[in-house]
């Protein structure tokens, strides 16, 4: 059994902690935004998945060159979100 809400919880909290100790644009940031972008998808809400998705790419653009594999899986997250709300939308 999956415990999401707690998963998010705890997600949630280290993010916190990490923006009180870290530079702004630290990757370990970049590693939690995605984290809870990924919890929120596995509990279906897709528009909080896509914002915490589009913050961690919006801080890879500015931590990595264009073709870094952490940019390019952070874009594949979202075009995988974007067609899940696709198939939402059209049913």
């Amino acid at each position: 059994m999956h415990d999401y809400s707690a998963a998010l919880s705890y997600y949630k909290e280290a993010l916190e902690i990490y923006q009180e100790n870290l530079p702004r644009n630290h990757p370990d940031l970049v590693v939690s935004y995605i984290n809870i972008g990924d919890i929120y998808d596995q509990m279906g809400d897709l528009s909080k998945a896509h914002s915490f998705y589009k913050s961690a790419c919006e801080m890879e653009e500015n931590l990595f060159p264009v073709n870094h594999h952490c940019l390019k899986q952070c874009k594949e997250k979202i075009e995988k979100l974007n067609k899940k709300l696709r198939i939402t939308f059209k049913n």
